[in-house]
């Protein structure tokens, strides 16, 4: 089966995404509307909501067009509570990332101006700031940088508490 556009666009973002930023598809069949995806790092997070469009026409892209209604309802709803929502459209010319309740409006074709790397790295500052986490690191362990992750050590073990992190990183490293 042929994937579809908005999955190779999808995809590509996520390839430069670092794996300390969580990351999950969202798909139901019970709760349409849902973004496409939820990320969790240290700095925040929030959904995305990808949309990809073969031609960009040169009067811009209404978002509300390729938005399902039910889509448009939660992003909204979810940015009225207060949450970190984001849509981000791709195109052969370039991408848009639209903030704030931008993707309720018409967007230009000049706002379509950003790579694929770029939308990557704008999702890792949105959700992970690594200079932020070293700074507030208490101890200087490379396990205070993790985020609610399972850490594998050499020996395939999963650390799922900061403590036990500490505890191996300081065997690891004896003579």
């Amino acid at each position: 089966m042929p994937v579809k556009p908005e999955t190779r666009f999808y995809r590509r973002v996520n390839n430069f995404v670092p794996p300390e930023i969580h990351r999950q598809k969202i798909s139901s069949l019970y709760a349409n509307g849902t973004a496409d995806f939820w990320y969790s790092g240290f700095k925040a997070d929030g959904w995305v909501e990808y949309k990809w469009i073969p031609t960009l026409s040169r009067n811009g892209v209404d978002p509300l067009k390729l938005l399902s209604s039910l889509q448009a309802l939660w992003i909204n709803r979810r940015y009225r509570e207060g949450r970190y929502v984001f849509v981000v459209v791709g195109s052969p010319q370039g991408c848009a990332i639209l903030l704030h309740g931008a993707w309720n409006n018409r967007v230009l074709v000049e706002d379509f101006r950003f790579t694929i790397s770029e939308v990557s790295d704008f999702v890792t500052g949105a959700f992970y700031d690594v200079s932020e986490v070293l700074k507030q690191s208490s101890t200087g362990y490379k396990f205070d940088i993790q985020n609610s992750h399972d850490v594998l050590i050499d020996r395939g073990h999963r650390i799922r508490s900061l403590q036990t992190a500490r505890a191996a990183s300081e065997i690891e490293s004896a003579p």
